[in-house]
């Protein structure tokens, strides 16, 4: 028996899944979609089959989150917010963030973001290493040689 009876039957098992991107995966992932610049719903998939839910809409400037382990809800919700559907908000019970998390939240993302370029640097440092390592050896190989010569 499947262990969720909504999924379709072909639906491949989501931790079987696999994909291309390499490191390029975000640790949690995430579906965005967006209006503009300040009408957006965000849908993250965290630890343990927990969902966080956030979305900002029009001329208020709060968010507004939520956490669900029903991916029905999500399904829901995203489509609703989609097609623009009126009340669509109310059907969840929704909590403002708090502006100072958000705030962390931003800086967080800029930083990794800065530092994601940076792990490049460190991959590059390493192979610089192994070639002076090798360089190291060669060398020591040249004066061995030198050294049975004399």
């Amino acid at each position: 028996m499947r262990e969720d009876p909504s999924r379709p039957a072909d639906d491949p098992d989501p931790t079987q899944v696999r994909t291309e991107f390499g490191a390029a995966v975000p640790q949690h992932p995430f579906l965005e979609l967006a209006r503009g610049t300040g009408d957006w719903i965000r849908a993250r998939r965290l630890p343990d089959g927990i969902y966080e839910l956030q979305h900002r809409g029009g001329e208020d400037p709060r968010s507004f989150e939520l956490y669900t382990s029903d991916h029905c809800l999500v399904r829901d919700l995203l489509c609703a917010w989609l097609d623009d559907a009126p009340g669509w908000s109310e059907a969840a019970v929704w909590s403002p963030v708090d502006p100072a998390i958000e705030e962390l939240e931003r800086v967080r993302s800029e930083l990794s973001e800065l530092l994601g370029g940076l792990t490049m640097l460190d991959d590059l440092g390493a192979g610089l290493d192994l070639a002076l390592a090798r360089a190291d050896e060669l060398m020591g190989d040249l004066d061995a040689a030198a050294l049975d010569q004399s």
